[in-house]
Parts: C-alpha cells; sequence; structure tokens
C-alpha cells in the first residue's frame, strides 16, 4: 500500500463543510487499484494515538474486508460501497513488558465506503492527468470514518448489564413487574414463565385485572397504596395457564413523576403456595398436638387421683411427686423436693433389697414390687 501525504484538489468549501463534523468524524481518500490512501486533516485528531492517518490506515486496514466494487454509474467505472467496522488495539496500550498484566486500549472504527465522490471533485488542467476518471485513473473511493469508540464501550455496557440482568433472572424465583395505573403490564421479568407459565411478551400490554380471579383485589390494592404508598405482603390468588391459580404475595409500590403524581405501581410477586401448604401442614400438627396434650392433662388428672408418682435422679434425689404422694406421705412439696428418697425408708427392708431395684432400673428395666415407706408421722405405707 503507497501512502500519499499530498491532497487532492477538493473545493475549500466542501473541505469546510466536511471538517466541521464533529472530532469523532473525518474523511479519507482511497485508491483501490493501488490501495493509495490520503487522509483529510480532520482524522488527525481521531488517529493520535498512531502518530499519521497512514499509520492507522495500516493496521486498521488489515482487520477489514473491504465492500466489493460495484459500477460507478457516472463513470462506469469500479467503485465500493458499504461499511466495514473494526476494533483495534492503540500502539502505546500494547508495549508492555511481559511482567505487566494492563490490558490493551481498543479502539473500534466505523468506516463507509461511499463509491466516487464525482461532486467534490472540481477538475482543472493542472491536475487532470492525476485525478482523471478514465480506466487508466480512476476516481478514489471517499471514505467516511467515525470513532465509534465510546458508543462500543457503551453498547458494550449495556449488554454486560443486560447478561447480568438476565443471569439474575435465572435464578431468582420472584417476578418483578410494573404496570401503569389503570393495570396495563409495562414489564414483566422473564422469571414469569417458571412462575405463571407465561412468557413475557404474553403478559406485556395486558391487563394485570386478566390474571385476578375478582377485580376487587387490584381495586384493594389501589385503596391501600393511596394511603401507604407502599405495600408488603399483600396475598392473593393469580390465574396461571391451565387455568390453574396460585397463590401469590404481592410487594408494591407507587411510582411518582417529578410533581409526585403516581404514574405507574412495580414490586414483585413471590410464589407462596409451598409457605401456605407448610402452613396448613404446621395448623394440622398444632391442632393434633393440642389434642394429645389435652388427652395428656386428662390422663395425668385421673393418675393424679389415684397413682403416686416421684421423680428421682440416678443418685436417688428426688426431683419431682405429684400430689397423691403429697397427700399419702404427709409431707410439703418443698420438705420433698431436693431430698433422697431415703427419708420414706421404713428399715423393713435389707439393703439388698434397694440395690437389685436399682440396679433394674439403670440397667433400663421395668422393677415390679412391694414397697413398706414410712409417712412423716412416723405411720406406714405399702406401695
Amino acid at each position: 500500500m503507497s501512502l500519499d501525504h499530498s491532497y487532492p484538489s477538493i473545493n475549500s468549501k466542501q473541505v469546510s463543510n466536511l471538517d466541521k463534523r464533529p472530532v469523532e468524524s473525518a474523511y479519507g481518500l482511497l485508491w483501490s487499484q493501488t490501495n493509495r490512501f490520503k487522509p483529510a486533516p480532520s482524522l488527525l485528531p481521531i488517529t493520535a494515538p498512531w502518530g499519521a492517518p497512514e499509520s492507522w490506515w495500516l493496521q486498521f486496514a488489515v482487520h477489514i474486508t473491504p465492500p466489493a466494487p460495484t459500477q460507478c454509474p457516472i463513470c462506469q467505472l469500479g467503485q465500493r460501497i458499504g461499511v466495514v467496522l473494526a476494533t483495534i488495539p492503540e500502539p502505546s496500550s500494547t508495549q508492555f513488558s511481559p511482567e505487566e498484566t494492563a490490558m490493551p486500549v481498543l479502539r473500534t472504527f466505523e468506516v463507509t465506503y461511499s463509491g466516487h465522490p464525482h461532486l467534490l471533485f472540481e477538475l482543472d488542467n493542472s491536475n487532470a492527468s492525476e485525478q482523471g476518471s478514465d480506466s487508466n485513473n480512476p476516481l478514489p473511493d471517499l471514505l467516511l470514518i467515525r470513532d465509534r469508540t465510546h458508543e462500543q464501550r457503551q453498547n458494550d455496557s449495556v449488554c454486560r448489564t443486560i447478561q447480568q440482568y438476565e443471569s439474575i433472572c435465572n435464578f431468582v424465583q420472584d417476578v418483578y413487574y410494573r404496570m401503569d395505573m389503570k393495570g396495563t403490564l409495562l414489564f414483566v421479568s422473564p422469571s414469569c414463565q417458571k412462575l405463571l407459565l407465561y412468557r413475557p411478551e404474553d403478559l406485556i400490554g395486558t391487563l394485570f385485572t386478566d390474571r385476578l380471579t375478582t377485580q376487587e383485589n387490584f381495586h384493594e390494592l389501589l385503596e391501600i397504596l393511596k394511603n401507604t404508598r407502599v405495600i408488603h405482603d399483600f396475598q392473593l390468588p393469580l390465574q396461571c395457564k391451565q387455568n390453574r391459580h396460585l397463590p401469590v404475595s404481592m410487594t408494591a409500590k407507587l411510582v411518582l413523576d417529578s410533581n409526585g403524581l403516581p404514574i405507574a405501581i412495580e414490586g414483585i410477586f413471590r410464589d407462596v403456595s409451598e409457605r401456605d401448604r407448610l402452613g396448613s401442614l404446621l395448623e394440622e400438627q398444632t391442632q393434633i398436638y393440642r389434642h394429645s396434650l389435652s388427652s395428656l392433662e386428662q390422663l395425668k388428672d385421673a393418675t393424679d387421683q389415684h397413682v403416686l408418682i416421684s421423680v428421682v435422679d440416678p443418685e436417688g434425689n428426688i426431683l419431682a411427686v405429684n400430689d397423691k404422694f403429697l397427700e399419702v406421705c404427709r409431707y410439703d412439696s418443698a420438705e420433698v423436693v431436693g431430698q433422697n428418697h431415703r427419708l420414706f425408708n421404713s428399715g423393713y427392708h435389707p439393703k439388698s433389697f434397694f440395690k437389685e431395684l436399682w440396679r433394674t432400673i439403670l440397667n433400663g428395666s421395668i422393677w415390679r414390687g412391694e414397697i413398706r415407706n414410712r409417712k412423716k408421722n412416723g405411720e406406714f405405707f405399702w406401695v
């Protein structure tokens, strides 16, 4: 490719107008047959990191495939029309030592091949031989060059944000929604497909009330929002596909405009069917427990009337006794609890008797037999 630092004879007014384009845009001329590139001065600030526009073009050209040539309707010769886009690193950002890990600065350029610029050229006798439009020396293609780095970075940032959002939506079960004050759904997150079996595009533009079993739920929602601006855990059933109803907990808040007037409602839906199932199961188990507790209390009342009960630790120290036990022994609870069971020993049984009793109990077995005990007043009683 040959580089030419001289510039073609272009109308000065046309050049002035072109160079008033934003600094991100410039133009140049390219003779495709000889690969000769002539940049306009407006290209200098855009390609400054490369030192000269010609150096920039040498690097850019190897990253693109030029548009296929077509016939110019004016001169009947070949011209190129089309748009190419390429991202290349700035030269200074690639000169790192092996120990450095800095990422190169990437720049994105869009080049529009605009064909032969017949209307821009004013040919005169002095340069007709160089810029003639005969088959031996055709006109160059006009290249409109635009630095799209900022746009590309913004697009990349938006794409990353969208990817992060989609990734979050794929893992979050809750459904984010936004609707206007009439209930028309403006946005629904993709998780609605898992929850309601509808795609977002099936719901956006439809009325929220179409998903409710009764419109009274929506009117109640609006009334509460007028007073509180925010609602948490507003429970209602939503109609899914296949005519299935799903209990959800709804969070909602008013979206206000710059004048403080409500313009929309946004929030989330959360599936509470499992919570409701567990709640019902818990209530059922609670009822069973209460019934069992009532039965146990009745049994205890009946037992306390006829059976003497004492609870002791492995050392024989009394932890608790029932009322019947105190009634028979003639002791108060404070006199008994904390004392050793030897308090009631009548001296009737040998030590071997009690050793066998405790051995049986401590082995986890049930001891059965009769014991003669002593009351507080010295009387004896058998149990």
